[in-house]
This record gives C-alpha cells, sequence and structure tokens, in this order.
C-alpha cells in the first residue's frame, strides 16, 4: 500500500454506546453429560400470546436487517443447535471464535422471533445485530503560539517534524505548535512522561477500525507480528482459527489483510483513514525526526479492521474483534466507535458487556470513546462496566463553536460534541490533534495521488 505522504489530517473524534438484559437460568439435565437430544428438541416454543413482543420499529436502520445475536447458556453440540434452529424458525449464519456469541438470520418477524427466543430456557441473551459508524475526522489544529508550553523543560522532547517548530495559521491564531499543544506538559504531560518511559514493545494494542495502513512509515516498525504465524503459507500455523493472520484480521471481509480499503471515491470513502489515524495516535513510531509522535512510541499495533471504505460496521464483527483480540495477546483493545443507538433505548446490548467482560477477564484494558452526542445518555460500548470510557476536551472549550471564544479561553474545556456525565472515566484532546493518514480514492480524486 502506498505511504500516506505528508501528513495533513487530523484524528477523528471518538464514540460509542451500552446496555443490560437480564438473563434466565437454565438447569441442566444431567451435571455429568449434555442432555440427549430428544430432550432439547422436545422444548416447546413459548406461545405468542404469551410473549412480550418489542416493538423494533423505531429502530429502523439501526440494525441489520433480519438478523439476531444469541448467546445460549452454555455450548451446546452442532445437532442441538440445528434442533433449535429448526423450532425457532431460524438459520445459523456463524460464530464468534469461542461459541459464545451465534449470528442467525430469522425469515420471519423479527420481534417475534426475539421475544420467542428471549423465552426460551435454553438461551441466555438475544438482541438485534446493532450497527456501528465511526465519526468524521476534524479539519482543524488547535492554536498554540510559540513557547506557551509552559512549565520546566523536559529532558526528552521528540524531533519529530510535526511535533513542534511547524507554523501554520489557523482561525487567525497565527503560529502553532501541531501536536505539542496538547502532548507537552499543558495538558496531557506526556513529555515528562517520556522521561520515564516510552512504551515497551511487549505491549499489544488492539486497534478495532476501518483498518491501518501496514506500510506506514510512521507505523510499520509498530505494527504487531504473531510470531506463531509464517506469512503467506496459507496455513493456520498457530491453529488459533485465522489462516495467515500475521498482522491482525479483516473481519469485515473475513482475510488476513486488515489494510483500509481506499475506496471507490462515490461516497466520499470516509471511513479509510480512521484506524490509521486512530494508530498513529496511540503508536506512532517517536523521536525517529519523521512525521508524528504517538503517546506510546514502541508499542505494537494489531490491526482487526471491522469497517470498509463507507457506511457500518455490525455489532458480531466487532464481538468478533473483541474475542480474537482477547484471545491473541492483546493486552489493550481500543474502540473508536460508536451505535447508532445514541439515545435511551427499549433494547439493551448485552452480549457487548459480556464480550467486554470476558475480556477484562483474561486481563486486557478496554478503552472506549464516550460519544459524540453532547449527551449524558450512556452509549455502546463506552458504558460497559469493564470499559474505560474516554470523553474529549477541545483547546477552544466547549463554548468555542457556538460563541468564538478566545483561544486557550479553557484548555480542558469538555469539546461541544463530548459525551458527559458519570460514566465517563477520563477527557484526553478531541480535536484538532495530528496524526498519521492515508489517502483514499476520494483524497486522491480531490488532491491528486499522494506523492
Amino acid at each position: 500500500m502506498a505511504s500516506a505522504g505528508p501528513i495533513r489530517e487530523v484524528i477523528g473524534r471518538i464514540f460509542l454506546s451500552v446496555g443490560l438484559l437480564a438473563p434466565l437460568v437454565l438447569v441442566p439435565a444431567s451435571a455429568s453429560a449434555a442432555p440427549p437430544l430428544v430432550e432439547t428438541a422436545a422444548l416447546p416454543p413459548v406461545p405468542v400470546q404469551q410473549q412480550v413482543v418489542p416493538d423494533l420499529s423505531g429502530l429502523d436502520g439501526k440494525y441489520v436487517p433480519g438478523e439476531l445475536l444469541v448467546r445460549y447458556k452454555r455450548n451446546l453440540p452442532g445437532a442441538h443447535l440445528q434442533a433449535i434452529s429448526v423450532q425457532q424458525g431460524i438459520r445459523p449464519l456463524s460464530a464468534t471464535h469461542d461459541g459464545s456469541v451465534h449470528r442467525v438470520a430469522v425469515t420471519g418477524d423479527l420481534g417475534i422471533a426475539l421475544a420467542s427466543l428471549q423465552a426460551d430456557p435454553r438461551v441466555q441473551t438475544v438482541q438485534p445485530n446493532w450497527l456501528y459508524t465511526l465519526p468524521p475526522s476534524l479539519h482543524r489544529q488547535p492554536p498554540l503560539r510559540k513557547g506557551e508550553a509552559g512549565g520546566a523543560k523536559p529532558l526528552l522532547v521528540p524531533n519529530d517534524e510535526f511535533y513542534q517548530g511547524m507554523d501554520a495559521f489557523f482561525e487567525g491564531a497565527g503560529p502553532l505548535d501541531f501536536q505539542r499543544w496538547y502532548l507537552g506538559d499543558t495538558l496531557l504531560r506526556a513529555e515528562s512522561a517520556w522521561d520515564l518511559t516510552t512504551g515497551r514493545a511487549d505491549v499489544v494494542v488492539a486497534v478495532i477500525d476501518s483498518g491501518v495502513d501496514l506500510d506506514h512509515p510512521d507505523l510499520a516498525a509498530n505494527i504487531w507480528v504473531n510470531p506463531g504465524e509464517v506469512p503467506g503459507n496459507g496455513l493456520d500455523d498457530d491453529e488459533n482459527g485465522f489462516v495467515d493472520d500475521v498482522n491482525g484480521w479483516d473481519f469485515y471481509s473475513n482475510d488476513s489483510d486488515p489494510n483500509p480499503d481506499l475506496g471507490d471515491g462515490i461516497q466520499g470513502d470516509r471511513n479509510v483513514a480512521h484506524g490509521t489515524l486512530v494508530a498513529g495516535t496511540i503508536a506512532a513510531v517517536g523521536n525517529d525526526g519523521v512525521g508524528v509522535t504517538g503517546a506510546a512510541w514502541n508499542v505494537q499495533i494489531m490491526a482487526l479492521k471491522v469497517f470498509t471504505d463507507d457506511g457500518f460496521a455490525d455489532d458480531f464483527g466487532i464481538l468478533e474483534a473483541i474475542t480474537y483480540a482477547a484471545e491473541n495477546v492483546a493486552d489493550v483493545i481500543n474502540l473508536s466507535l460508536g451505535a447508532l443507538l445514541n439515545e435511551p433505548v427499549p433494547v439493551a446490548d448485552p452480549l457487548t458487556e459480556a464480550v467486554i467482560a470476558a475480556a477484562h477477564s483474561a486481563g486486557v484494558v478496554v478503552i472506549a470513546a464516550a460519544g459524540n452526542e453532547s449527551s449524558s445518555n450512556p452509549s455502546t460500548p463506552a458504558s460497559a462496566t469493564h470499559a474505560i470510557s474516554v470523553g474529549a476536551n477541545d483547546y477552544g472549550s466547549v463554548y468555542w463553536a457556538f460563541t468564538g471564544a478566545p483561544w486557550g479561553t479553557d484548555p480542558s474545556g469538555r469539546a461541544f460534541f463530548s459525551n458527559y456525565g458519570r460514566y465517563v472515566d477520563v477527557v484526553a484532546p478531541g480535536v484538532r490533534t495530528l496524526s498519521t493518514y492515508v489517502f483514499s480514492q476520494a483524497d486522491s480524486n480531490q488532491f491528486g495521488d499522494p506523492p
């Protein structure tokens, strides 16, 4: 893949949402063996008149039509799953690698099928296959005049070309440093932290997003390499269920290439660069005299692609990616994405809660963006019990976009779009930040091919 060329874009805003659904209780027929098929198949469905059928009409466009996600109370043999499918009128499509979540097709009314499965004593959780989206990037940079970083001069200031000393003019603010305004000791105090550590190469961060440009000159050295896989031999060398997953996996196309799809230029290709922007914010190689610096200069990025160039990712693909990361040595999972359920919803998302809890139990730290609706409503997956929810601050404060308040009035003020409230754990700069980039076809159509 062609490299991004000069960095001219900014990291996208972040967002997401969650909910809970009470599980039912299953008492196995035998403590020592699975119940015979006749016992499982003999359980009749609860009559429709005794079920509460959820009204999904107000949620049109927020889930995959004709699909449900099901979590059974225990892993069932294939014959049992087939019996349930016949009885419930559903068709199995796929399952996560650990078998914890099943994606099924529904030929009839989705609400009736949802209610019928909720009433089935073999089912722990069932929900629609919700859709997720990526927020647009902000194409502006914050103004910080030379000499305003403040504080004692730290011992380690990276020499990356866009970190400081790059004059640019935005909003009439005059010259600014592209990255030092937020990474320096005014806000994040990263320079003081870098005196102690610049990140360890044995720490793996899974970026679940639109793919990562594996050949980007500011990222290539920090791309995770699966030590148990032989590249390009067409075999699942480490027997983890994925063939040639050398740097991660593409769960959108179900292949081993997690590079972003560059698009066709028709709908704007708005998702293309997002995963690369996020990866650079985390782990662009620092102090190498090139491009930008990441927060942790040496950590490894595991690229897990769930979006294509435009449009949405479904819940199932995201749950697959979380499961993969937890099973394949990731230490941190980053979810800079958001469910379309950006308001209090009548149908919750317990599967995201459960899969994130499983990752947490495996020792993985899950980071999720708080949401971009300027709301205190919890959003998915940031409000999951075991996710660290990150809101956004803006150098001009929450009021800047509407009042034109002077830059620097409130360097730690909430960005006008950021969600807030008790479920938000921390905040970080969310606008006018600089990161790695990859040109989409739409970019090439507008600006020409990257140099």
